[in-house]
């Protein structure tokens, strides 16, 4: 137990906005797919015009001492293989924040476009901080409907075979995004992500009116829909305690608390664990406005039109942070869920437990 402390030691520090570890940036929202789950593809047509500029970004992140202590950068879109500069962007951030993972999102329809950018990227860096996650929804015609586009599947899957070879020095991953439509295909996508050594993440579909857009839309479970899910993700994460060494322990004990946790969400919606978004992360939208993260409307402003380092210590933004703390918002979405997970000793001690 000793060790696994140790190892967490850094995340269990009182997380404050003067050390920002973690950044979820939507570099656009255009998109190339057209999903009935989301409609940032909608808002995309109108604002690419006003993305924020690769110096933009640059000045953003190699001029703010509160993103000395990064620990990672998760480029989302929209898809972020539509814009021109990716390379250049992930190239810096790679060289910029050397100890910095940064994790890239795809919905694969642009096979040569996204391999020659991952060539680019990989030829004039020398990192293996670099994940790189696939959208993958279903085997066959039903990731089709999901993602709005024909053929949708096999253009993807033509993606995934063609990044396979990047695999030494490019973390892969599949990710498979749960609805009431397609929680009978969760093992078929798994299975086929491990027959080509790849990782798989799960995550129940979420609302948001900052980012996805999608309170018009209604994902509907009953407790039928939902035993079965939590029937099928016990015998996922079963073997977890059978990983060995401590962070691979961790982390899939770690993933097992969230899904687990997924389910219990989607019964009795409601703040799980206590949350820091906005103090260790932020969201950082493409025309350059800061928010506690992609669920809550709350702006903190806007690095474009005002000091990124005033706006985020100033009394508005510790008025955010309050709300967040007093239990007055809640969700259950993974990219903030396990960042708050690692900071819960609790948790922690309980996922190891099990």
């Amino acid at each position: 137990m000793g060790k696994i402390i140790r190892a967490t030691e850094l995340l269990l520090k009182p997380p404050s906005p003067k050390d920002i570890i973690r950044v979820t940036f939507a570099v656009t929202y255009r998109c190339n797919s057209k999903c009935i789950i989301c409609n940032i593809w909608e808002r995309g047509n109108d604002e690419d015009k006003a993305e924020l500029s690769i110096d933009e970004i640059k000045s953003f992140f190699s001029n703010n001492p509160l993103l000395k202590s990064l620990k990672k950068i998760n480029i989302t879109g929209g898809e972020p293989f539509i814009r021109k500069d990716l390379a250049e962007m992930t190239i810096f951030f790679l060289k910029e924040f050397r100890s910095v993972d940064i994790d890239l999102q795809t919905n694969g329809l642009s096979t040569s476009l996204i391999v020659n950018t991952i060539k680019t990227i990989l030829e004039q860096t020398e990192s293996s901080k670099l994940n790189l996650s696939i959208s993958l929804d279903a085997l066959g015609p039903l990731n089709d409907e999901i993602r709005g586009i024909k053929g949708a599947y096999d253009r993807t899957i033509k993606t995934i075979e063609a990044l396979i070879g990047f695999k030494e020095r490019l973390n892969l991953s599949i990710s498979f995004t749960l609805t009431p439509l397609n929680f009978r295909e969760i093992e078929k996508v798994k299975e086929y992500a491990e027959s080509l050594g790849m990782g798989f993440f799960l995550q129940f579909v979420q609302q948001s009116s900052i980012y996805f857009v999608n309170r018009d839309k209604e994902f509907l479970w009953d407790n039928e829909k939902l035993n079965e899910v939590f029937r099928v993700l016990s015998r996922l994460t079963e073997d977890a305690s059978m990983e060995k060494g401590i962070q691979k322990k961790l982390s899939a004990a770690r993933n097992r608390f969230f899904l687990e946790k997924s389910i219990e969400y989607q019964k009795k919606p409601r703040r799980m664990i206590p949350c820091f978004s906005g103090s260790h992360s932020l969201f950082l939208d493409p025309l350059g406005n800061v928010y506690p993260c992609i669920m809550l409307d709350k702006c903190f402003g806007n690095i474009r039109e005002n000091d990124f380092s005033r706006f985020w210590l100033e009394e508005e933004a510790e008025k955010v942070r309050t709300f967040i703390k007093e239990n007055r918002c809640h969700c259950w979405m993974q990219c903030e869920a396990h960042l708050n997970i690692q900071r819960s000793l609790k948790s922690i001690i309980g996922m190891i437990k099990k």
